[in-house]
């Protein structure tokens, strides 16, 4: 999809710390002989906090761009593959570089293949040259294959992501976190591999609960729009971003402009986020909670605790996987809410364990059991 950009230059997709402001998102860069580091005298100089002073080298060898780590201490990776020490990686138009925690992109790729989505005679057509080729993203369109990749059947498993199928290939991803395990930056690496794979070369909607995730949502947004830019998924066409207050939110406008150039613009930061609202927990099954009925609603406050009616001791042998003497919620700015338990103990979100932390951040529509309580999560 780069295609204002050349073979002789890199596309900057993403990076960390204030590196994020060293250049516009899609920005070019020429590609010239020296080295890329956070020293004044780097031919490419980055603030990114995991860059040292000479990380990397550009070379050009037989009129042909090559990258090489400049000290056996540093790594830099192409398409994922870090060159063996003394060695350089060529750079292929298209190849994905990073240089600490900073992406760029070779100029002069193809865009990634798009597909005739809408058109079903079409797609069984590109199906069969695929087939002929090899290619077993063939076989899952002309079977319209309903099972989970296998590069997914973990986060589902695990309930971080869900996804939609259609004609084979994943038409749909929401995905969140489940506990404060996974950072912004883990999540943008885990998109970018997830978009890149070939399954979801069709995937036209994109749902990241931000508010699941610890940091403040501006700097997850930030992230998921990096691994987007970077992924390039050619039918993008829908992107939510869940739940976050307007407030601080100005500099992603800019960014998803830039990424407009690339993909049908998603629309401004209106439709990309929910602005909070108060939530409510809705009871569905109880058993020997105080004060608590089944179909009740109750309003969340900061502080709310929900507790056990029973002693601990007489309950916690009657539920050895699935317990907790209470939960407690607390809010943690932005429209993200937390759920806790103060004295130890364990609850599963949606049928998946919170990781065992004690705590986990929710999202609307959650699903919350624990011994002797079932309540789901809306706002």
């Amino acid at each position: 999809m780069l295609t204002r950009a050349t073979p002789d230059e890199f596309v900057f997709v993403g990076s960390s710390g204030q590196a994020t402001e060293s250049f516009a998102l899609l920005e070019t860069i020429p590609l010239v002989e020296g080295l890329i580091g956070s020293a004044e005298h780097c031919t490419i100089r980055l603030a990114d906090p995991f860059v040292a002073a000479e990380h990397a080298r550009v070379l050009r060898r037989h009129e042909r761009w090559y990258i090489a780590a400049a000290a056996i201490a540093t790594s830099v990776f192409v398409d994922g593959v870090a060159p063996l020490p003394g060695e350089a990686a060529l750079l292929e138009p298209g190849a994905l570089v990073e240089v600490g925690d900073t992406w760029f992109r070779v100029g002069g790729a193809p865009s990634r293949q798009r597909l005739p989505l809408d058109d079903d005679v079409a797609m069984l057509i590109a199906a069969d040259e695929m087939q002929e080729v090899g290619d077993p993203l063939g076989e899952r369109i002309a079977t319209n294959a309903l099972d989970v990749p296998s590069c997914l059947v973990a986060e589902v498993e695990e309930g971080l992501t869900t996804v939609e199928l259609t004609r084979g290939l994943i038409s749909r991803i929401t995905t969140r976190a489940l506990s404060d395990y996974e950072g912004a930056l883990r999540l943008r690496a885990r998109l970018l591999r997830l978009l890149s794979e070939p399954v979801s070369v069709g995937l036209q909607e994109l749902e990241v609960a931000t508010e699941t995730y610890e940091e403040d949502p501006a700097l997850v947004g930030r992230m998921v729009l990096h691994a987007i830019a970077a992924s390039q998924p050619p039918h993008l066409r829908t992107l939510r971003l869940g739940v976050a207050s307007p407030d601080g939110l100005g500099q992603l406008e800019t960014e998803l402009k830039q990424l407009a150039r690339i993909l049908p613009s998603p629309g401004g930061l209106d439709g990309l986020f929910r602005a909070p609202r108060r939530p409510e927990i809705v009871i569905l099954e109880v058993q020997d909670w105080n004060g608590l009925e089944p179909g009740q609603r109750i309003g969340v406050v900061d502080e709310l605790t929900l507790t056990r009616a029973i002693a601990d001791e007489a309950t916690e042998q009657d539920y050895p996987e699935d317990f907790a003497s209470n939960l407690l919620f607390v809010e943690r700015g932005q429209g993200r809410w937390q759920i806790q338990t103060r004295h130890g103990g364990i609850f599963r979100i949606n049928g998946a364990h919170d990781g065992s932390t004690g705590r986990s951040h929710l999202r609307s529509g959650d699903e919350v059991r624990t011994a002797g309580l079932r309540f789901r999560f809306e706002t």
